[in-house]
């Protein structure tokens, strides 16, 4: 899953342009601090990461379903803000 996980949030850092800060893979869900580039928004970076995940995660497993609980929610991390 790990793998898996590293391998999507790469391609997709290089496809939408976010950058990231840190994550935590944990057993039912994902942390991860990004920055949306200036064209993107949170929102659909968060429904891009978790998706593209998905499907690679149903393909590896030759399953189908979600993967990920309830949506995400978002909170501002004012260390990482003022150095922007």
């Amino acid at each position: 899953m790990r793998q898996i996980f590293l391998n999507t949030l790469k391609r997709a850092k290089q496809k939408y342009g976010f950058s990231v800060h840190n994550f935590c893979i944990m057993g039912n869900h994902i942390r991860l601090v990004i920055r949306p580039s200036r064209k993107g928004s949170l929102s659909k970076t968060m429904q891009r990461v978790p998706g593209l995940f998905a499907r690679a995660w149903d393909k590896a497993r030759f399953v189908k379903g979600h993967v990920w609980g309830d949506r995400f929610f978002s909170k501002i991390i004012d260390r990482f803000i003022e150095g922007f």
